[in-house]
C-alpha cells in the first residue's frame, strides 16, 4: 500500500525550474533519480538537498520511503521538499528489491532515460555529479554505469577517502578474462556508487531475475540483482567512471546491511545461484 502527501496515487509532476524553460525537455536526456531508504531521518535531507542543488535540471526524483518510523513533522519536511516530483510512503515493508522495481516500471516512461541510484542515507558529491553522469551517457554510448565514490565514516567532511582506496577490492572495472567468460556471479561484486542505467535496459530484464526461486520477491543486493543480468546481457555497454561523483555512507548503524546480514547472505546465494542470462544487441 502506498500513500502520497494528499493521500492520493503518486504522479509524475514537472520540476518548477522546467516550467519556465519548455525546450529544456527536449533539449536535455531525461534524468531519474531513485532514492529508496528506511529510518535514515539523520541522513535524508542531505541526500535529497544534494539532488535538489544539482546544475542539471531534467531531473525526476523517485523517492519511496519503506515504512520508516518518522515523525508527522519529518514527513511534512520531504514532502515539502519534494514537492514537483514522486513521494512514495510505504506503509509496509517493500524492500529494495520490489521497491527498486515497482517505482522505476511505475514512473520511468522514457526508454532512453537515466535512472541514477542514490540511497537515502548517501549523497551526491558535488553540485555538477548529474551532469557528468549524463555527458559520459553522450560520449560512451553505454547502457549503465558504475563508478568511484567517498566513503564516509562519521568523520570530517573536508577530506573524504576514495572508495577505491580503502576498499580496493571494489569499484573497479571487470577484467577482461570475467567478461569474456562470462563469470561476473563467481567473482567478487565489484560495483558500488553511483549506479546508474537506461530505462530501457532496465526494464529488458526478466522479472525473475528479482524473484527468488519460490516465486517470492527477493529483498536485498538489488544491486546485484539489477547489474548481474545487465553486465551478462550487455558486457560491453557498460561505463566505469573513475572520478567519485557521490558519498558512499558506511556510519548509518540502520542501514539494512548491518541489520539484516544473515539475509542479505542468503539473497546474495540466491542471486548467484541463477543461470546466467545471454547476451542481447539492442
Amino acid at each position: 500500500m502506498t500513500e502520497s502527501r494528499r493521500k492520493k496515487k503518486p504522479r509524475r509532476s514537472t520540476p518548477r525550474l522546467q516550467k519556465e524553460t519548455p525546450r529544456l525537455k527536449k533539449s536535455l536526456p531525461k534524468c531519474y533519480v531513485l532514492v529508496r531508504g528506511r529510518n535514515a531521518e539523520a541522513f535524508v535531507e542531505r541526500c535529497l538537498e544534494s539532488i535538489l542543488n544539482q546544475t542539471y535540471k531534467n531531473v525526476t526524483i523517485l523517492f519511496v520511503d519503506d515504512a520508516s518510523d518518522y515523525t508527522k513533522e519529518v514527513r511534512k519536511r520531504i514532502n515539502h521538499l519534494l514537492r514537483d516530483h514522486v513521494v512514495v510512503w510505504r506503509k509496509e515493508r517493500y524492500f529494495s528489491v520490489r521497491n527498486a522495481y515497482e517505482m522505476i516500471t511505475t514512473f520511468c516512461d522514457d526508454p532512453d532515460g537515466v535512472v541514477v541510484n542514490v540511497d537515502a542515507d548517501d549523497w551526491l558529491a558535488h553540485r555538477t555529479a548529474l551532469k557528468t553522469i549524463i555527458q559520459f551517457y553522450k560520449t560512451e554510448r553505454c547502457l549503465f554505469s558504475y563508478g568511484n565514490c567517498y566513503v564516509w565514516q562519521g568523520q570530517d567532511l573536508d577530506r573524504l577517502p576514495i572508495a577505491s582506496e580503502v576498499m580496493p577490492a571494489c569499484n573497479i572495472p571487470y577484467s577482461k578474462d570475467v567478461i569474456k567468460n562470462h563469470t561476473f556471479r563467481s567473482v567478487p561484486f565489484l560495483i558500488y556508487h553511483p549506479r546508474t542505467w537506461k530505462v530501457g535496459a532496465f526494464k529488458s530484464i526478466p522479472l525473475d531475475a528479482f524473484k527468488r526461486s519460490d516465486g517470492h520477491w527477493l529483498q536485498f543486493c538489488e544491486d546485484q540483482a539489477i547489474f548481474f543480468p545487465l553486465l551478462e546481457m550487455y558486457p560491453k555497454q557498460w561505463y566505469f567512471c573513475p572520478t567519485p561523483l557521490s558519498v558512499y555512507n558506511q556510519a548509518n548503524v540502520s542501514a539494512d546491511i548491518k541489520l539484516h546480514r544473515l539475509e542479505t547472505l542468503r539473497d546474495e546465494i540466491e542471486i548467484r545461484r541463477k543461470t546466467p542470462y545471454a547476451p542481447v544487441s539492442i
